[in-house]
């Protein structure tokens, strides 16, 4: 009987193949734990080409694994985002009341003194017709009293002239004409 002769490479292949085989059964039964079922899968390979077919099929449930992950990461981030825009929103509008609040109150503000500056316009007219009035009646009791003054001085004048002018004629005399 003869035996099949093999080279020393191959025969450290031939070698490694059951070290190899369990140590991607181990990587089989971890990368499933990670996917969905979370339990390894029964069994065990029992060459190495079943124990890649492993490996391999539990790549989808990785992939979808990740892609679920990922889309729940954005998913999260979006309501984040949204919570942070709504805060935002609630407080532009509680500003927005204020804003609108202190317009009511600075527009009736606005309205009173210029209510209030038409007021002091016509008071401040009424005190310069007044004043006006005032000067006019100064003015004229003022041309009066030296009216008057001249007057009484002319008056005294002519009351001397009209006293020697009786003086005169009761004597006979004439002085003034």
């Amino acid at each position: 009987m003869l035996l099949p002769r093999v080279c020393n490479p191959c025969m450290l292949n031939v070698g490694v193949g059951p070290h190899s085989r369990g140590s991607l059964d181990n990587s089989s039964d971890r990368l499933n734990f990670m996917g969905i079922s979370r339990s390894p899968i029964d069994g065990t390979a029992h060459d190495l080409e079943s124990a890649v077919r492993r490996c391999e099929s539990t790549l989808p449930k990785l992939k979808r694994e990740s892609s679920d992950h990922r889309n729940t990461k954005e998913l999260q981030d979006e309501r984040t985002r949204r919570a942070t825009a709504e805060a935002c929103a609630m407080e532009a509008e509680i500003q927005e009341k204020a804003l609108k609040e202190d317009m009511i109150n600075l527009s009736a503000r606005l309205q009173r003194l210029s209510q209030e500056a038409r007021q002091a316009c016509a008071e401040q007219a009424s005190y310069q017709s007044v004043a006006v009035d005032i000067y006019s009646a100064y003015k004229a009791v003022a041309t009066h009293a030296e009216h008057d003054t001249h007057d009484a001085s002319l008056g005294a004048a002519q009351s001397k002239q009209t006293c020697v002018a009786r003086t005169c004629v009761t004597r006979g005399e004439c002085a003034i004409m």
